[in-house]
C-alpha cells in the first residue's frame, strides 16, 4: 500500500485525502498545524460551489443536500452602474439544474472531516509542525507534536499549503501580480428576500457581486484600492447609501450591513506544479482574483483528475507528471478569464463600450453564451469525465 502525506487539513488537503482513499488502495496523513479544535472552531464564511464541484462531491458521497442547506443559483446578471447594457447566464443555456450552490463553509469542512474521521486509511494529524522534509524517493517528513519530535516516511506528498517547507524547492516559477485592489467583504439584509439570481455589477470604483444566500445575502467588492476609503471608514448607514445607489433596487431596501472584513487582491500560481513525487495543490499551487468565484471550484477538478489519475496508473511518477499536463491548460485559462475582468478591462479607457458589446455577443449567441456557462462551472468536465465514474457506496 502506497503512503501519501498531504500538507495542510484545509478544504483542499481535505478534498483531496478523501477523493484518493475512495480511488486508491492508500494510506494518507494529513498534517495539519491547527489543533483539531481550532481547526472545527466555526466561522460565518461562505462559499459558492459550482455545478461541477456539486455533482464531483456527489460521486464520493460527499454532498449533503439537507445538512448543506444550499441557495442554489441558476442565473448571474451582469451589468455596468449608469451604463444601459447588461445580460443574464442562465443555467437553461447549456441545460443545467443551476450553475452554483451557495452554502457555509463549515458545513463542507465538517462533511469532509467526518468522511476522514470514517476512513482508516486516513490518518488526520492536527497540531504537528513540520520543521524538515528530505529524500528523493522516499520522502521524510520530521515533525513535532505534543513536544515530543517524530519522522514518518512517505512515497510522495502533496503540498496544500507550507510549501515553503521543501528544503529543496523545485518550484522556482511562480508568477505573482498585484491588483492594487481590496476586497470588502460584508453580509446585508435586504426587504427583498434572497432569490435564485446572483449579480455582477461593475462599476467605477470596483466590481461588486452580490451572492444570495439562505437569509440574507453576501457581498463581494472587488475595490480599488484608491476608491477603498470611500467605502471602508464610514458607517454602516453611509455604507448603506452608497450600496442602495449602486445595485438600486436588486435586494429591496438595505436595512442591514454586518460582518464586514476585508483582503487585498492578488494573483500568483506556478508554472510547474509538479515534480517526481510532489505536487501542489488549491492555494499552493494558484491564488486567484475571487471575481469569478473560481479559486476553490479549480482545486476540485484538480483533485478529482489527480485522484483518478492515481486510480489508473500505480506510478506516482507518471500520474503526478500527467497530472501537470492535463491542468496545466485549464488553469491558464481560467487564470486568463478572470484577470480580464478583474484588471485588464478597467485598463482600457472605453471599458464601458468594451463590456457592452461583450454583454451584446452573450445575449445574442448562443454557442459564446454556452462557452461561458461551461467556464463559470466547469460543465464541459462533467459532460466528459463526471458522468464515467461510479457513485461510491
Amino acid at each position: 500500500m502506497k503512503r501519501i502525506a498531504v500538507i495542510g487539513g484545509g478544504l483542499t488537503g481535505l478534498t483531496i485525502s478523501n477523493f484518493i482513499s475512495k480511488d486508491c488502495d492508500t494510506e494518507i496523513t494529513i498534517f495539519e498545524e491547527k489543533s483539531e479544535k481550532k481547526l472545527l472552531d466555526k466561522t460565518s464564511a461562505k462559499i459558492v460551489l459550482s455545478y461541477s464541484t456539486v455533482e464531483i462531491l456527489k460521486k464520493y458521497n460527499l454532498w449533503d443536500k439537507d445538512s448543506f442547506r444550499p441557495n442554489f443559483i441558476d442565473k448571474i446578471h451582469l451589468s455596468y452602474s449608469n451604463s444601459l447594457g447588461s445580460t443574464t447566464i442562465s443555467s437553461q443555456d447549456e441545460n443545467l439544474d443551476f450553475l452554483g450552490a451557495h452554502i457555509q463553509t463549515d458545513f463542507l469542512k465538517k462533511k469532509l472531516i467526518e468522511s476522514i474521521y470514517s476512513n482508516k486509511n486516513i490518518q488526520l494529524n492536527s497540531g504537528t509542525h513540520i520543521f524538515e522534509i528530505n529524500g528523493e524517493n522516499k520522502k521524510q517528513i520530521f515533525y513535532s507534536k505534543n513536544n515530543k519530535n517524530s519522522y514518518s516516511e512517505f512515497d510522495a506528498i502533496i503540498f496544500a499549503s507550507g510549501l515553503d517547507l521543501l528544503k529543496d524547492n523545485y518550484f522556482n516559477d511562480k508568477i505573482s501580480k498585484e491588483y492594487d485592489q481590496t476586497a470588502l467583504v460584508f453580509h446585508l439584509k435586504g426587504s427583498k428576500k434572497s432569490s435564485s439570481i446572483a449579480y455582477e455589477r461593475f462599476t467605477d470604483d470596483g466590481v461588486l457581486a452580490l451572492l444570495p444566500s439562505e437569509d440574507d445575502w453576501l457581498v463581494i467588492f472587488s475595490l480599488h484600492n484608491s476608491a477603498l476609503k470611500k467605502y471602508e471608514e464610514v458607517s454602516d448607514i453611509e455604507l448603506t447609501k452608497k450600496l442602495q445607489t449602486l445595485i438600486g433596487k436588486k435586494v429591496g431596501e438595505i436595512n442591514k450591513i454586518s460582518d464586514r472584513f476585508k483582503y487585498p487582491l492578488s494573483l500568483s500560481y506556478y508554472k510547474k506544479f509538479s515534480h517526481s513525487n510532489v505536487c501542489l495543490l488549491g492555494d499552493a499551487c494558484h491564488k486567484l482574483h475571487p471575481i469569478a468565484g473560481q479559486s476553490f471550484n479549480l482545486t476540485v477538478r484538480d483533485c478529482f483528475i489527480l485522484s483518478n489519475s492515481l486510480k489508473m496508473d500505480n506510478d506516482i511518477h507518471t500520474v503526478f507528471n500527467n497530472y501537470q499536463n492535463l491542468r496545466y491548460k485549464e488553469m491558464k485559462r481560467i487564470i486568463k478569464f478572470t484577470d480580464f475582468l478583474a484588471d485588464k478591462i478597467y485598463r482600457l479607457p472605453i471599458r464601458k463600450f468594451i463590456l457592452g458589446k461583450i454583454f451584446l455577443v452573450l445575449d445574442f449567441n448562443k454557442n459564446v453564451k454556452k462557452l461561458a456557462v461551461g467556464l463559470i462551472t466547469g460543465s464541459y468536465l462533467y459532460k466528459k469525465n463526471i458522468n464515467n465514474m461510479k457513485a461510491y457506496d
